[in-house]
């Protein structure tokens, strides 16, 4: 391990986290700030991985970190909270520097961190990272004091700009706008792509970074031909994972994925694209049609087709697996036969009528929960007769009761009001637990749809994602405070509880590409509410 890198990786963290907040608040009649000078500058533009920050959120930016962190750690002071637990951190880094006095005056707005290259004989990534500055002196006394005690270093000339380089081959460098600190052949290549090839001149429909929004606090580009080429070169990983990696990799296509945070004032966002696959699904909107008071909803797509592709990777691997470890046994052992001899079903063919599945769950009191399972179908019959084989397999079993109905069977566990229906209806299979029945589950009143609560966490998800998750986290302590019992752990938990409002998440496929995010909604904590006690943040 690179000591010297780790040490200043380490630093970089830290001060990136630190300055996440320094300038909230500032210059908040502006609607957005200059950004100043771009890492992606300083970043070949080959290389396989790039992730940038903005560190010193203005305008609007700031403001809405600002807030949106407030209600999360339900705290007043979030610039100084975090500060402080910096600090803590430098010093348990055996590090005698502060935030303040030695990084907040030299840190510009933005830094990315980037790897372009393998060292076989280290067996670890050539990189580095590139941060804004603002005064080149104030940035190199925190370079030459974090220094100190690290042992020989010698100077070196690279291009006209001086590097700082240890003897394990990491440097530091300040080069016009930017510190650089990473291994010396990354430094390097830094300064080479300043006035070369560089990321920021890269068209961003060729990296995917076109989709993100503008409200980003983070971004990341990864490369995965690109970061399995420089696996190739360390000649350390065995042939056979190899295969399997570019095996993975040809089923997701070609072309970059990309990742980003977002930030409102009442909420944060986590995105990502990646190529999507030639027979990717279209996401379902099952989660719309739930019940209106569901605190928890959730579907999937072409979940049929992911059986039929896991099933077959089982076999496939269980087969080579016995043929390696016992040969005459892998034609006589069938883990599916076997299923299917214990429960009647089979697996390859029982499950392909499979279409979306989504469930959800709604009630604020132990006695009033209820739930529901939907398995769409476009072969009724084939779902009827899966139906009727799961209710000879489970009708035998000791503590249930299994009573046929018209459209398919209920089921009751002895000595307990528990129960669900299973019935095929409207090419569904349906699951209704608890309180719900099979009409409340296909035909609610109101649906998660019309719900004011579920639109406004679908508005924050944007970007015309279709929502595939969501949780509303009032109505769950609600049922937690129905039980009537105080638990020391949930009271001392319950501002920053309090300060949840839902999480959601969706998918859609654009094109050739596959786009994913989810959102997590913060709010103030309610009128009444003790919220004296403050996060606690470990560096």
């Amino acid at each position: 391990m690179r000591t010297n890198l780790l040490r200043l990786t380490v630093l970089a963290v830290l001060a990136l986290a630190a300055a996440a907040l320094t300038a909230c608040g500032s210059d908040s009649g502006s609607d957005s700030a200059d950004l100043g000078p771009d890492p992606a500058t300083m970043i070949p533009g080959d290389t396989p991985f790039y992730l940038e920050a903005v560190v010193r959120p203005e305008g609007q930016l700031g403001d809405d970190l600002e807030s949106a962190l407030s209600k999360l750690l339900v705290t007043d002071d979030v610039s100084g909270k975090l500060h402080d637990a910096i600090d803590e951190g430098l010093a348990s880094e055996g590090e005698d520097l502060t935030y303040e006095a030695d990084i907040a005056p030299w840190l510009g707005s933005r830094a990315g961190v980037y790897f372009n290259g393998y060292d076989a004989k280290t067996n670890e990534a050539e990189g580095a990272a590139v941060v804004a500055i603002t005064d080149a002196d104030a940035a190199q006394s925190f370079v030459d004091k974090a220094s100190e005690g690290e042992g020989k270093t010698e100077q070196q000339d690279y291009n006209g700009v001086q590097l700082t380089v240890s003897s394990d081959d990491t440097a530091v460098a300040i080069d016009g706008d930017f510190l650089l600190a990473g291994t010396t052949q990354g430094v390097e290549d830094s300064i080479d792509a300043k006035d070369g090839d560089n990321f920021a001149g890269m068209d961003d429909s060729a990296t995917g970074l076109d989709t993100v929004p503008d409200n980003t606090i983070f971004t990341l580009y990864a490369d995965p031909q690109g970061a399995l080429d420089l696996v190739k070169s360390s000649a350390e990983i065995p042939a056979d994972q190899l295969k399997q990696i570019e095996d993975q990799l040809a089923q997701m296509g070609d072309g970059p994925i990309d990742a980003w945070g977002t930030v409102t004032d009442s909420s944060m966002g986590f995105g990502a694209s990646a190529p999507a696959a030639d027979d990717a699904p279209d996401p379902t909107d099952l989660v719309t049609t739930f019940p209106a008071d569901s605190w928890m909803a959730f579907a999937a797509s072409g979940v049929g087709d992911q059986i039929e592709n896991s099933i077959a990777q089982f076999k496939a691997g269980f087969e080579a697996g016995f043929e390696d470890a016992a040969p005459n046994l892998s034609q006589q052992v069938d883990p599916i036969a076997m299923f299917q001899d214990a429960t009647g079903l089979n697996l390859e063919q029982d499950l392909a009528w499979i279409g979306d599945v989504g469930g959800f769950v709604e009630g604020a009191s132990i006695f009033g929960l209820g739930g529901g399972l939907v398995i769409t179908t476009d072969d009724q019959g084939a779902a009827e007769a899966a139906v009727g084989k799961v209710q000879q397999a489970i009708g035998g079993s000791r503590g249930l009761k299994v009573t046929p109905s018209q459209d398919g069977f209920d089921i009751q566990a002895q000595g307990a009001p528990i129960g669900a229906q299973v019935a095929v209806e409207d090419d569904k299979v349906v699951v209704a637990a608890g309180a719900d029945t099979v009409d409340d589950v296909l035909s609610p009143s109101e649906t998660l749809g019309d719900s004011d609560t579920f639109q406004a966490a679908e508005d924050d998800l944007g970007d015309d994602l279709t929502p595939s998750f969501f949780i509303n986290f009032a109505p769950i302590l609600d049922l937690i405070d129905s039980t009537g019992e105080s638990d020391p752990e949930i009271e001392s938990a319950r501002p920053y509880l309090n300060a949840l409002d839902f999480l959601i998440g969706g998918s859609k496929v654009d094109g050739e590409r596959s786009v994913a995010g989810f959102t997590l909604g913060v709010q103030e904590q309610p009128e009444g509410s003790d919220s004296t006690t403050s996060a606690v943040i470990t560096p």
